[in-house]
């Protein structure tokens, strides 16, 4: 029987998500995506989907918003002023950065706009309310190394630490 994805195995995978019928990202092309499963690295409704999976399958996988990166929660972007931010920080739309709130509990948010002296956060991801498709196709499984599962994510196709 061949290998299946299954919790604390390192699957290495091509994807392309898709949202409105728009590609967003895809490692088709480029370098695979290696991932440890049932450690919370995948959006839920992919992980869920691919448990119980071999190398060579190829699916197309339908998320919807609360199993992907969540319903719409917030109130929109908020402007804060980019000295708020440390300056040699390069603001880019899209990007995640962690902020404190009043309590100064750290809270992740995205980058929506930077404009002039302000920039422009969301706390939802920018996929948020969103059906996400996902094109996969499973290219490999193998055991983690014991420095993958300390840190709880694949350090990339072989295993090697890349971050």
């Amino acid at each position: 029987m061949a290998e299946q994805v299954e919790n604390g195995k390192v699957v290495l995978m091509h994807y392309a998500l898709k949202t409105d019928d728009k590609v967003v990202e895809s490692t088709f092309g480029g370098s695979p995506m290696a991932y440890l499963h049932g450690h919370g690295n995948l959006v839920p409704g992919l992980e869920t989907a691919l448990s119980g999976r071999e190398v060579g399958a190829r699916l197309e996988i339908r998320v919807e918003p609360a199993q992907g990166f969540g319903e719409k929660q917030g109130k929109g972007a908020m402007p804060v002023p980019r000295k708020e931010f440390p300056k040699k920080m390069k603001l880019q739309v899209g990007m995640p950065i962690e902020i404190k709130d009043s309590a100064g509990t750290p809270v992740k948010v995205w980058v929506t706009k930077v404009q002039g002296s302000q920039v422009w956060i969301d706390l939802d991801h920018p996929l948020a309310g969103k059906e996400l498709t996902f094109d996969v196709e499973i290219l490999g499984i193998r055991d983690p190394m014991p420095s993958e599962l300390e840190h709880g994510h694949a350090h990339g196709p072989d295993g090697q630490h890349h971050h």
